[in-house]
C-alpha cells in the first residue's frame, strides 16, 4: 500500500500523483498547494501564457497539432455566436 509523501500516513483507496513534483500524496494532501509542492517555485516562474496549461509547453502543443486549442475553440464557437 502506497504512503503519503508529505504526512506519511498509508493512502486509502486511489493515491495521487502529483504532477509537479512526481511525488505520491493522499486525499487530504493531493493539491500542490496542500503538500508544500517544490514544482510550485518551477509553475510560478513561468510566463504567463505557459502557466495556463501547468505541465504544457508551447512545444507539448506543436507536437500534438493544437489539440487542446481546437477543443476550446470548438467548446467557445457556440457561446461567441450568441455574444453577436
Amino acid at each position: 500500500m502506497a504512503s503519503c509523501s508529505f504526512c506519511g500516513r498509508s493512502v486509502e483507496g486511489f493515491p495521487y500523483s502529483c504532477n509537479e513534483c512526481g511525488e505520491t500524496h493522499c486525499g487530504r494532501h493531493r493539491l500542490p498547494e496542500r503538500h508544500e509542492c517544490r514544482g510550485l517555485a518551477r509553475v510560478s516562474d513561468r510566463a504567463d501564457e505557459d502557466a495556463a496549461f501547468i505541465g504544457r509547453t508551447e512545444e507539448h502543443d506543436r507536437q500534438d497539432g493544437g489539440v487542446i486549442a481546437r477543443a476550446f475553440d470548438a467548446v467557445l464557437e457556440p457561446l461567441r455566436r450568441l455574444r453577436r
